[in-house]
């Protein structure tokens, strides 16, 4: 498509596979991409880390999320042994999905542990079903499923016999009332976390590896160049959810591809109108505009928002007879024309022609 092979594809962990990444390394292109837990360097990695103190070196720093909040500090580390296919791989951490990390973590344990307290309450119940110990250790793994906990935590079955004796026959006991010994199982759970899982996975918290062809390029050039993908995804978010741009069934391979211009188009337009007002706003120092309801502040405007406050603007004729009596434009707010400044769009765009040359 690009027609070259001086660009760097960055991609999502679908590329990372041996195909696509031999197809453009063969091509002399160049790639990075995420790779995928479920690959086996992924585990030796966490192995690695569990046993050993990599050197970790800052690359990127910024501000927390709210006021208040601790910087969010990225460090890189090469991975000790490159790819099956023979790619660069680096180990990124970050300070805040390391925090991420080890919440998400706490709270599958702790639902996992709470899920077994009632499946034991429920065991101990006079009509519980569960007659077996195949059936409460099936239904104990199920609930710790269901918690995503499977990894830290484990359903510790403890059998009890309760023996209770019953009459032979029916009747008032007596003397010589024959009497049936009947031996029942209990069954009851009980969580068992599993420490050192948690103890190796808490070394692995906030790491993700980035894979990549490019031998020349720094670690902190390679975050920085990752760290914009999410504004392609954003363009993606536009096509898809604002301009909704949905499967259509065109049989024409000329009307696909003027279906997909049109689309093109308008996320262009989008992200033109973004631009330009974003850099509008920086070089006039403002902050922020109150674009949100109530007149509330908004720091990085979307073309979305802006389309959104000036769609109920429209202009009336009053006819009669086929003849327009009068016409009356659109009355613009004092935040419509500040919008329009920003935008170097003159105002008269939005009035008649005869009321503009008046």
């Amino acid at each position: 498509l690009a027609g070259r092979t001086d660009f760097l594809y960055v991609s999502d962990a679908k590329l990372c596979n041996r195909d696509a990444m031999g197809h453009i390394d063969r091509h002399h292109g160049r790639f990075l991409t995420v790779m995928p837990a479920t690959r086996a360097e992924v585990g030796e990695f966490r192995r690695f880390i569990a046993k050993n103190t990599p050197v970790w070196t800052e690359v990127a720093r910024r501000p927390g999320r709210r006021r208040g909040d601790l910087d969010v500090v990225f460090f890189a580390t090469p991975a000790p042994s490159p790819s099956v296919e023979g790619y660069r791989i680096v180990w990124i951490r970050s300070s805040e999905k390391e925090v991420f990390d080890a919440e998400a973590r706490r709270r599958a344990i702790e639902h996992g542990r709470v899920a077994l307290c009632e499946l034991d309450e429920k065991l101990s119940g006079p009509r519980c079903r569960l007659k077996n110990e195949m059936s409460v250790k099936a239904a104990a793994e199920a609930a710790i499923e269901r918690a995503r906990a499977s990894r830290w935590v484990q359903a510790d079955i403890t059998t009890e016999t309760v023996v209770r004796h019953k009459q032979q026959k029916r009747g008032r006991p007596g003397s010589n009332t024959a009497y049936v010994r009947i031996e029942q199982q209990r069954y009851s759970v009980a969580a068992v976390i599993a420490d050192d899982v948690v103890r190796d996975d808490a070394c692995f918290d906030g790491c993700w590896p980035l894979v990549t062809n490019d031998t020349q390029m720094t670690e902190a050039d390679l975050l920085a160049v990752y760290k914009r993908q999410p504004g392609v995804e954003n363009r993606h978010h536009v096509l898809k959810g604002v301009v909704d741009f949905v499967p259509v069934y065109l049989k024409s391979n000329e009307r696909i591809d003027a279906f997909a211009f049109l689309g093109y188009i308008a996320v262009l337009v989008h992200a033109l109108i973004e631009r330009e007002l974003r850099r509008a706003m920086r070089d006039a120092d403002l902050a922020e505009l109150p674009l949100y309801p109530e007149d509330r502040a908004c720091k990085g405007p979307t073309a979305a928002r802006v389309i959104e406050i000036f769609e109920p603007l429209c202009a009336h004729e009053l006819v009669e007879t086929g003849e327009v009596l009068k016409r009356y434009d659109p009355e613009l707010s004092k935040l419509h024309r500040h919008i329009l400044d920003l935008l170097k769009v003159p105002a008269t765009t939005y009035l008649t022609a005869q009321t503009a040359s008046l």
